[in-house]
């Protein structure tokens, strides 16, 4: 969630919100070629009374999820064989949004590198896996 809501996880830190996710999922048999199946992500923002805060609410849809590729990446916490994800994203709030994004993934730790791009094809977030601690 930190990636999607980015600087304003802040702003709702004084309101409850609830979130709820449908089939964002990594299946254990995954290979070049396959799709995943779509998701959904919707947040809910209430006051901290329970008025609900219907500007706040927010329903995002994960689509187009295909296994496009094994690469290795290398970051500073090491040098993984991951599967390369590709998806489209819709997320509705007051207004629309739409964007592009690639996860590489490796079973031994996670999601390894992620690039969010705009609906224009412009690099709008990236993540990096920095460091492994125990």
């Amino acid at each position: 969630m930190n990636t999607m809501l980015g600087e304003m996880g802040e702003a709702y830190k004084d309101f409850n919100v609830t979130i709820e996710g449908i089939n964002k999922e990594i299946p254990s048999n995954l290979e070049v070629g396959k799709i995943l199946n779509d998701a959904e992500i919707k947040v809910s923002v209430k006051t901290k009374d329970g008025t609900p805060m219907p500007m706040m609410d927010m329903l995002v849809k994960i689509f187009n999820r295909k296994v496009e590729a094994i690469e290795s990446v290398t970051s500073p916490a090491g040098t993984w064989e991951c599967y390369k994800i590709s998806e489209d994203t819709e997320m509705k709030s007051i207004i629309k949004v739409k964007s592009k994004s690639t996860t590489w993934f490796s079973y031994d730790v996670g999601m390894v590198k992620t690039e969010t791009y705009d609906d224009k094809g412009k690099l709008t977030g990236r993540t990096l896996l920095t460091a492994i601690t125990k």
